[in-house]
């Protein structure tokens, strides 16, 4: 049972941390886009 549920743990993690960088890039090119914006 151990060996079935380690993998599933470590691909949520991978999951998560994926997730967590699109995010982070998705509000970075957002964050670009309103100051663009702002500028001109």
């Amino acid at each position: 049972m151990k060996l079935r549920l380690e993998p599933t743990k470590h691909d949520s993690c991978i999951g998560k941390a994926k997730l967590l960088s699109y995010k982070t890039r998705l509000i970075r090119e957002a964050e670009r886009e309103i100051n663009e914006s702002m500028a001109s």
